[in-house]
């Protein structure tokens, strides 16, 4: 889980992105500022992980985006700087501070969720674990504990040995997320290729996977099994 820093002088862009960023699955918690001297406070004081920031502030401001962005980094080094302004023109002088990424206004909602996913695993990645939010609340997974992941609607549930978890996370960003052991077999499901009992064909053209330990099953596609042979093959009940 990461923590986001937010410094937007518009109140209302301001509001949209504290709402959006504390709705996102992998931000636990968001510090929302409408100026450079409380970004930096807030900076000293909680390290972000992120740090979301408009360039062009009020003319009452001492201090620019770009500005600001140099003190944070000097405050709190591992903090991760994106731009997000309404003018391309300070791309080239954003590069300074070396930002993650820079973002324009109007907001692609899809770039920003990518982006804070990105940052957010860069920040959060521990040994063996994941740190997810979940409809039951933050949910800490043993990632040797989890079976495989299954598409729900837009959204995807982690079957575990801890139980079955809903998560506002896609197929694709948790296919981000997970190391070499998880594979995607099919467009609704990562399947953890440590916990597979035995894989059957049957009468679609799919595989059915089994696992051990565990009731419910996954599924191969055709080209899933063509693509990982190699490591299916002697799991074909």
């Amino acid at each position: 889980m990461s923590t986001v820093l937010i410094l937007e002088d518009e109140k209302w862009t301001l509001e949209f992105l504290e709402f959006f960023v504390s709705n996102h699955p992998m931000v636990e918690r968001v510090f929302a500022v409408n100026n450079a001297q409380d970004a930096i406070r807030a900076a000293r004081q909680n390290l972000p992980d992120i740090a979301l920031l408009d360039i062009e502030l009020q003319p009452q401001d001492k201090l620019n985006g770009i500005q600001t962005a140099r003190m944070i980094a000097s405050l709190s080094p591992a903090t991760e700087l994106v731009f997000v302004t309404g003018y391309g023109k300070y791309a080239l002088d954003s590069f300074v501070v070396h930002p993650y990424d820079y973002v324009l206004k109007p907001i692609q909602k899809d770039k920003l969720t990518d982006i804070i996913t990105e940052l957010s695993i860069k920040a959060g990645k521990t040994k063996n674990k994941m740190a997810i939010k979940t409809t039951d609340g933050i949910t800490i997974f043993k990632l040797d504990q989890i079976f495989f992941i299954e598409k729900e609607g837009r959204y995807s549930t982690i079957h575990s040995q801890q139980g079955s978890f809903y998560t506002l996370l896609t197929i694709t960003n948790l296919e981000m997320i997970l190391p070499a052991q998880f594979i995607k077999t099919h467009n609704a499901y990562i399947v953890n290729i440590t916990k597979i009992l035995t894989i059957k064909s049957t009468d679609s053209r799919n595989y059915e996977v089994c696992f051990s330990g565990y009731e419910k099953t996954a599924m191969v596609s055709r080209g899933g099994f063509k693509k990982n042979k190699y490591l299916f093959t002697s799991l074909l009940a």
